[in-house]
């Protein structure tokens, strides 16, 4: 896809922030190659066929943060989730998943996904941390517990039987399905019978729509606008049906004012730690590669090239 700068283009008045703003053209025209090879981006990056390289593998990070005439940016986009079963089978019982959020390790889960501390980050929001309005630790408490122990005394509460905990994922997403893994041996040391389902992407997400077909299931989910937009508040998500989630999303909508649409948002992520619905197991970041030349690049949930300039 090829964009040449448009002459005629009348910008908005101030400066370019987020989608607003002045988005005045500088080069003369921007090319997008699809290549969904990632060795062959790696390799043009490097060479000087592109100027940017999105998409970048996490294992290639640290060699090409070592490259010579390239730099990287470096951008949260999202979270890696937890998502669990509320309303079918043993996951039913509250205790149970309080039980499984006590056991995890979200350390070694998001190591294993990531494989570098640079490339996520601890947080139990939901939305974007920095995000004055929406940010906010609301529930951590419930967060990265690592606490095999407490875990053992709530399944004796909820008087687990060794029944079997399915995890679904695909190994179309290696963050997912490393994760996958971790959080199932974090299970077992805590006394669960967690085994791991895998299917190709298609049929994974047909088992993650339906409850009868897994306990649990983790997938990563880019960041939204507003919190009401997120996937766990979405019943045909992972099938979390309370009254409490659609009371919580009238609180934000109908708000009198930015401060109590945040206390109410802070109240229903406080909700859905407490309920055990599912847990944020940290941040994730989008990788880009670019020429050293290259500036004005900007990040909004993807790149922005609205004032990049070579």
């Amino acid at each position: 896809m090829k964009l040449e700068k448009n002459e005629d283009y009348q910008p908005s008045e101030g400066e370019a922030s987020g989608l607003a703003g002045d988005k005045t053209g500088v080069c003369d025209v921007i090319s997008f190659d699809v290549v969904a090879d990632a060795s062959t981006r790696i390799a043009g990056i490097k060479n000087g066929q592109y100027d940017v390289v999105e998409e970048v593998p996490l294992d290639n990070y640290e060699e090409l943060t070592q490259e010579s005439g390239v730099k990287m940016s470096v951008n949260q986009g999202g979270t890696l989730n937890l998502f669990l079963n509320t309303t079918e089978g043993v996951m039913a019982n509250e205790d149970m998943r309080q039980a499984v959020l006590a056991a995890l390790n979200c350390d070694d889960v998001l190591m294993a996904s990531y494989g570098n501390e640079e490339l996520y980050e601890l947080n139990a929001g939901w939305c974007v941390p920095t995000d004055v309005q929406w940010g906010t630790d609301a529930g951590s408490e419930y967060y990265n517990q690592q606490d095999p122990e407490k875990a053992k005394e709530l399944m004796e509460k909820a008087g687990y039987n060794n029944e079997p905990l399915v995890l679904v994922t695909t190994e179309d997403y290696a963050e997912m399905y490393n994760a996958t893994l971790v959080v199932q041996e974090q299970l077992k040391q805590a006394g669960f019978n967690a085994e791991v389902e895998t299917y190709d992407f298609s049929t994974f997400m047909e088992h993650r729509a339906d409850p009868k077909q897994f306990s649990m299931y983790i997938t990563s989910n880019s960041y939204n606008m507003l919190p009401i937009q997120l996937s766990v508040l979405d019943s045909g998500w992972a099938g979390l049906d309370a009254p409490e989630v659609a009371e919580g999303i009238e609180a934000i909508r109908h708000a009198e004012s930015d401060e109590a649409a945040a206390e109410a948002w802070a109240d229903l992520q406080t909700f859905l730690y407490e309920y055990g619905a599912a847990t944020v197991l940290g941040h994730y970041t989008g990788v880009t590669a670019m020429n050293e030349s290259i500036e004005g690049a900007d990040y909004l949930r993807f790149n922005t090239y609205w004032g990049v300039s070579k």
